[in-house]
């Protein structure tokens, strides 16, 4: 399917809270600071990836009156329009939903960090996918298209996902190379992966593709339960499942602060969760350039 040299990775996993989204921008970052031309691809809704590389503020306490109003009288219109001015969005961005009914549409633009690039998203992505499902040209295509139009121009792409499986999935499937599964260690972290390992794996084989799953243990705590779980996760190792072998530790407060101020921790040589991104970050590298 793929007509360039570029690598495309996915960060998905139908688990939500195991930072995903952390884990993509400061991946796409990493790469972009060894020089490489890398573009992250914001498939969520929810548009974090798209809030932290474009800079977005958006104010920590927004329950107003206007909004309670809105919640009370069950007013969708109104708080579509709360929601609208709480995401600030300068509105000359065109946004990944409009690029999948009309690649023709398909724009980059520049992030906070040099050589990284952001198709960016917002809420209007959740209504898409009906839209292409009925719409007239191959559902599992359009992503492939708006890809396919940048010419090869980036190393890399990452994937940021939503934690579902869905038409929008499909797509995302079309075109990797490889899917990033990051892992928190709790107690559903096995039923997760191994529920994200059996839908991709099944939407893969429909349509003859294979695609390794990397999974990457995040927020570890490095105590004995923890470590004991990693090891038991790892031994599924094969053509399918290719384990990255450093973890990213958990350092709660540092990665909070940095949503907050829009940063990523991968550039921060004071945090450990910096250097462990930093580690995954050459770990990849090497992984991939030996391939």
């Amino acid at each position: 399917m793929k007509t360039t040299l570029t690598k495309i990775i996915a960060l998905l996993n139908m688990k939500g809270g195991v930072g995903k989204t952390t884990t993509s921008v400061n991946l796409a970052a990493g790469f972009a600071f060894l020089g490489y031309k890398v573009l992250l691809i914001d498939m969520d809704p929810q548009a974090n990836s798209t809030d932290v590389l474009l800079d977005i503020r958006q104010e920590e306490i927004f329950l107003n009156e206007d909004v309670i109003d809105a919640i009370g009288n069950r007013n969708t219109k109104q708080l579509d329009a709360l929601l609208d001015e709480l995401s600030n969005y300068e509105k000359k961005e065109i946004f990944l939903d409009q690029m999948l009914e009309n690649p023709a549409l398909t724009t980059t633009y520049k992030t906070k960090f040099d050589n990284l690039h952001i198709i960016p998203s917002r809420l209007e992505l959740a209504n898409v996918e009906k839209a292409i499902r009925n719409g007239n040209e191959a559902m599992h295509l359009r992503l492939f298209n708006i890809i396919d139009g940048l010419d090869g121009q980036y190393d890399f792409i990452f994937i940021d996902c939503p934690p579902i499986i869905n038409t929008l999935t499909i797509n995302v499937i079309n075109v990797v190379d490889e899917i990033i599964a990051p892992i928190k260690i709790d107690k559903g972290a096995e039923k997760g992966l191994l529920m994200t390992i059996r839908e991709l794996i099944a939407i893969a084989n429909s349509y003859r593709l294979h695609i390794p799953i990397r999974p990457l243990f995040t927020m570890v705590n490095r105590n004995n339960t923890d470590r004991d779980r990693i090891a038991a996760l790892s031994r599924i190792s094969n053509d399918v499942i290719k384990p990255i072998v450093p973890t990213v530790r958990m350092q709660a407060k540092a990665i909070t602060q940095s949503g907050y101020e829009n940063k990523a921790v991968i550039n921060d040589p004071k945090l450990n969760v910096g250097l462990d991104y930093k580690e995954v970050v050459d770990y990849l590298s090497k992984e991939w350039s030996e391939a």
